[in-house]
């Protein structure tokens, strides 16, 4: 998770390809193990880290 962070914070590629870089078996897997574990949605997350 803390990869997909990094990546969210740094970068502008698209959720649905971290999700794929982190080895993620799809895209909702990645938001359900995501908010799961941080409390946030992936998106929410990277606009109030950007802010």
């Amino acid at each position: 998770m803390k990869r997909a962070q990094q990546l969210l914070c740094s970068s502008d590629v698209s959720i649905d390809e971290i999700s794929l870089a982190t080895d993620f078996a799809d895209t909702a897997h990645f938001h359900r193990a995501f908010r799961k574990i941080i409390g946030l949605f992936p998106a929410v997350w990277r606009i109030e880290k950007k802010r």
